[in-house]
């Protein structure tokens, strides 16, 4: 199967009870010794809800995260709302965040990208919300795509107002630099969560901080307190065609690839506690190959070989 025929699979296949339940399924993100376990979505994007929840249920990890377009995919598909939100809570498995939402940057617009992109992020803020309710997640994490020309004040003033709407719907932002966005890399991306002056914390990506300006002095400036959510992802020495195609089918299950991931997790563990880690793996390999069960037990054994600390929680 070729790339592009791959995109349109993949394509097909995404496409306020608030407070007291989110407390029983997200969890909290305290800094303590151990941190919360995340199954991020990219490795089972082309699964069913109910096999994503039985795989991760088995495995260790604790959480899992949504894209809007899972949530759009599986209304499509018949379940209702109330069937979602059942299914999830049967499982004991958490949703640690809605992810991504990109409607929140400044002269953001559909006009002249793919279907897969309008898809992937075609959601307004009141449909995100929504889903967040749907899902019990208390958080909701941002990125910039679609956006208009990059500059600071105005990004940081959007970022500020959508801090506070989210806030009033009990939902904390994160927000994640990615090298194929304005906000390329931590320096950008740590430097507009600080001019928003909100309450965002950081996600922070390894491919992407790989991907753009891999400055381990620079993370750890970061206050340990402000990282939310640590996702590892590994990667070749060189990308494949483009960063946006390396980005969606070419990342490697952590120690699988080139980069020097115990470097910066060591930065990560000497900065603090890290409160919440987990394995984000676009692959067109493992899309193909593997069921959700393979999928999550490949990137568990990954991420365990790299953080001991954590191996006995995920066995």
């Amino acid at each position: 199967m070729d790339r592009r025929t791959m995109l349109a699979g993949t394509a097909a296949t995404l496409a306020a009870t608030a407070t007291g339940a989110r407390a029983q399924t997200t969890g909290d993100t305290e800094m303590t010794d151990q941190p919360r376990l995340v199954m991020w979505g990219a490795a089972l994007m082309v699964h069913p809800l109910q096999a994503r929840l039985d795989a991760v249920a088995e495995s260790g990890f604790t959480h899992m995260t949504v894209f809007p377009a899972d949530v759009a995919r599986w209304r499509e598909g018949g379940l209702t709302d109330a069937d979602i939100t059942r299914a999830i809570r049967a499982s004991g498995v958490g949703i640690a965040t809605i992810d991504p939402y990109t409607g929140w940057v400044p002269g953001w617009s559909l006009e002249g990208l793919d279907e897969f992109t309008r898809g992937f992020i075609g959601y307004s803020e009141d449909e995100v919300f929504r889903m967040a309710d749907v899902l019990e997640t208390g958080q909701i994490n941002m990125v910039e795509s679609a956006g208009a020309a990059y500059e600071e004040t105005a990004y940081a003033d959007a970022m500020a107002a959508f801090a506070e709407r989210a806030k009033a719907r009990g939902l904390r932002p994160t927000f994640e630099f990615m090298p194929t966005s304005k906000i390329a890399g931590l320096r950008e991306g740590w430097s507009l969560i600080q001019a928003s002056g909100a309450d965002v914390g950081l996600t922070f990506d390894t491919w992407h901080f790989w991907r753009s300006d891999p400055d381990h002095d620079l993370l750890a400036t970061v206050p340990m307190d402000r990282i939310l959510e640590v996702q590892v992802a590994d990667g070749g020495a060189e990308i494949v065609e483009d960063l946006q195609t390396d980005l969606l089918y070419h990342r490697r299950v952590p120690g699988e690839g080139d980069f020097d991931l115990t470097r910066t997790l060591d930065v990560l563990r000497g900065m603090g506690p890290i409160r919440s880690v987990g394995p984000e793996t676009f692959s067109q390999e493992m899309n193909e190959t593997a069921t959700a069960d393979e999928a999550v037990g490949r990137n568990a054994a990954g991420l365990a070989g790299l953080m001991p600390e954590i191996a006995d929680k995920l066995g």
